[in-house]
């Protein structure tokens, strides 16, 4: 059974998922999940979610996730019965998701160099006090 409104490029090919982890049909079946959680009514509740997972997870699945809205594909955004305003506002929360990423990830750098400053200090007052 084939999904509905695809065209037979973007349609992953279950079996080559199966049988040789084919990274491309991956891809696809990523991209039609993401299209139907974005078309389903919790996708409030999947956005959420998203918070949830590693920096690396959360940026692989907004360019993906923007790769969803913004396709004309018939079968994902332009023809999945998302409204412009449903797009707009998905492609703000895509954007608020990525600030606060980004700004977490800062303020962890941040932390990690306070840190490395915080054993140098010690390390030198051991070495005086040793001295």
């Amino acid at each position: 059974m084939n999904p509905p409104n695809l065209p037979p490029e973007e349609q992953p090919n279950l079996s080559n998922i199966a049988k040789e982890q084919s990274i491309p049909d991956i891809v696809k079946f990523l991209r039609l999940v993401l299209a139907l959680a974005v078309k389903s009514d919790k996708k409030e509740d999947y956005v959420q979610k998203i918070y949830t997972l590693s920096p690396e997870a959360q940026k692989a699945l907004m360019y993906l996730l923007q790769q969803v809205v913004s396709d004309p594909s018939p079968g994902y955004a332009s023809g999945n019965g998302m409204n412009e305003d449903d797009q707009i506002r998905l492609e703000q929360e895509i954007a608020e998701i990525s600030a606060e990423r980004d700004a977490v990830e800062k303020s962890r750098l941040m932390v990690l160099d306070e840190l490395e400053k915080s054993k140098a200090e010690i390390v030198f007052v051991d070495y005086v006090a040793k001295c």
